[in-house]
């Protein structure tokens, strides 16, 4: 039994020894299983450290010295696109000036802190939800945030070298945090949730770009004086009020935006440095006249719309909206010659140039001359000679002087071809008829009468070759002085009357000739003494005029073929000789002029004047139908 005991004992001790054997190599297997996991861990980071050193070489570059001057350092790294969220390694390149982590995982910037030179930064493309959640560099100033997760821009106002800030594709819905970045020159708030601009105050921006937003309105923009760069693209504005003030505007963008009315255009005119304003896929671009408004309106404007603004457009703009009196002048009549020869015809024959123009007289210059009294006097004292023809005008006025008409009646005359000159003075209609002219002819008399330089224009574009006689003050400070006292005009008309004075005496300057006087005298008296004096040299009634070529007519002295033609189909009667002072109320009209050159017929039948009335009807009849061949 002692055996079998002792026996048992050995077999527990046995047991008992393996277990802890057993144990033993467990805790030895265990601790040898730990130190492989750390083996590989340190293996781990040592590659990992391995890479970011590989990748911090290959985006090194700009060699330079560094702060203290003292050694060659590298400025610039750029990480682009490589998969970091981890910025710790940058502690050992505190000399980096210009850094680009674009298309990362960052969500953290705190270790740029250790940069204290750093110039320039790209963090776009991250998953940032602050600006700067560290104390950054106060000498940086460039920084781009575009594409993160930012709703509010932290406060930015100790950063006073602050240059360029980009804060693209974010949701901020609040311009804040920029109060006294005074060095802040280009900003960037484009594709965010902005629907009212504020937080610009005591900026000096020159570009701003608040496109792909939800603003309405254009405000708060009054501290920005020196902005050059506007781009307000994809928004809801519908007008452009607010633009007015900014003088140094050279570009700006509001493509596709709510705006309706041309008149909005008026914002943009005093827009000196404007060179490129883009409109497009706005409702404004429907309405016909748009762009040659826009071109005309803004005549610095290089570009509109993404299309060239051509120096074609601008001339064509120009005569289209604001012509040169000449040009309306031909405007005019071209369409009163093409409405006259619509209508059924009727001969004219006292005032159609046969051999040479009828005579005509035109008093003009400014207002406040007294120009309808000159006229008036001169066709009084020399009534044998002169008649004066009354025109149509929409203004109101004396009955006496000239034929008030509405608006829609000078148009009905005006579509009926009964106009012979028309012009549009100040918003008012001036006219002189087919018809006026025609019944002074009849007389036997010259026609005189008062029109404005652009009448004068008219009528130089006709057949007709009228003496122009142009009155001018000899003061302009005292014919001003002399308008404001008289009561009688506006500001308005005043001011049109002194660019008139400026017009026309630069106009005789470089046009010498175009008028055939010039009467500069303050006195009404000396002007109409003058007038007259000028007058009896025309006619060739002034006993110490030599000057005989000033007569009304310019045509030059017929030759000898047609004068003895003429006179031997009358019987050899010359029926260009008659005394220069014999009208006669019958019909039998002499020469107005000493020349003797203007053809009158008589009335009197089965006379050689007789026969060359015919003549000149069939002269008529001749000059008609090379109209209609020309139409």
């Amino acid at each position: 039994m002692e055996e079998t005991s002792e026996t048992n004992d050995n077999n527990e001790n046995k047991k008992s020894e393996n277990k802890d054997s057993e144990y033993e190599e467990n805790e030895i297997a265990e601790h040898v299983e730990i130190s492989d996991d750390d083996v590989d861990d340190e293996y781990e980071v040592a590659e990992d450290e391995q890479i970011v050193k590989e990748l911090i070489e290959d985006g090194l570059s700009q060699v330079g010295h560094s702060a203290s001057g003292t050694n060659q350092v590298y400025l610039n790294l750029t990480l682009q696109n490589k998969d970091i969220c981890d910025i710790s390694f940058l502690v050992d390149y505190d000399q980096i000036q210009v850094l680009d982590l674009s298309h990362n995982r960052l969500e953290d910037l705190s270790m740029l802190k250790c940069l204290p030179f750093l110039i320039s930064l790209n963090v776009s493309n991250n998953q940032l939800k602050k600006i700067i959640d560290f104390t950054p560099p106060l000498r940086i100033r460039e920084m781009n945030f575009s594409n993160n997760k930012i709703s509010t821009i932290a406060d930015l106002s100790m950063h006073a070298s602050l240059h360029t800030l980009l804060l693209d594709f974010n949701e901020i819905e609040e311009i804040s945090g920029l109060v006294n970045c005074a060095s802040l020159k280009n900003l960037s708030i484009s594709n965010n949730r902005i629907s009212k601009i504020t937080g610009l105050s005591k900026l000096n921006l020159k570009q701003l770009d608040l496109s792909y937003n939800d603003i309405r309105r254009i405000e708060n923009l009054q501290d920005l004086e020196f902005i050059q760069y506007l781009n307000l693209s994809f928004n809801n504005i519908r007008s452009l009020r607010g633009l007015q003030e900014h003088g140094y505007l050279e570009e700006i963008n509001l493509h596709k935006n709510q705006i309706l009315d041309l008149s909005e255009i008026r914002y943009l005119r005093d827009l000196r440095m404007l060179r490129i304003l883009n409109l497009s896929e706005n409702p404004i671009k429907e309405i016909e006249s748009y762009r040659i408004s826009a071109v005309f309106k803004l005549s610095k404007l290089v570009e509109l719309d993404e299309m060239q603004v051509t120096p074609e457009e601008k001339v064509h703009a120009c005569n289209f909206f604001q012509p040169s009196k000449e040009l309306s002048a031909t405007k005019d009549h071209m369409y009163n010659l093409m409405k006259f020869y619509q209508q059924p015809q009727r001969l004219m024959d006292s005032s159609l140039p046969i051999l040479e123009p009828y005579p005509m007289l035109i008093i003009t210059g400014p207002l406040g001359l007294s120009k309808k009294q000159l006229v008036k006097q001169l066709s009084t004292e020399f009534s044998n000679f002169f008649s004066k023809v009354k025109g149509h005008t929409t203004a109101a006025v004396n009955t006496e002087e000239f034929y008030h008409v509405t608006e829609d009646e000078f148009e009905t005359m005006r579509f009926k071809g009964e106009f012979l000159q028309t012009c549009t003075v100040c918003g008012v209609y001036h006219g002189i008829s087919r018809s006026e002219i025609e019944n002074v002819a009849k007389t036997g008399l010259a026609a005189v009468l008062t029109t404005t330089i652009d009448g004068v224009m008219g009528f130089k574009c006709t057949h007709y070759e009228p003496r122009v006689i142009l009155v001018l003050p000899k003061d302009i400070e005292d014919f001003k002085q002399e308008l404001y006292d008289s009561n009688r005009y506006n500001e308005t008309e005043i001011d049109a009357a002194l660019k008139n004075v400026n017009f026309c005496t630069n106009l005789h300057m470089e046009r010498p000739g175009y008028f055939d006087t010039v009467i500069t005298t303050d006195s009404y008296e000396e002007r109409y003494g003058n007038l007259k004096e000028t007058v009896l040299d025309f006619l060739g009634l002034n006993s110490s005029s030599s000057r005989k070529s000033c007569s009304f007519s310019r045509t030059p002295s017929l030759t000898k073929s047609i004068r003895s033609r003429l006179n031997n189909d009358n019987g050899g009667t010359d029926v260009f000789a008659s005394s220069p002072v014999n009208i006669s109320r019958a019909g039998n009209r002499s020469s107005l002029w000493s020349s003797h050159e203007h053809f009158i017929p008589s009335n009197t039948p089965n006379t050689p004047a007789d026969f060359a009335y015919s003549r000149r009807f069939e002269a008529t009849r001749s000059v008609l139908s090379r109209a209609f061949m020309f139409q």
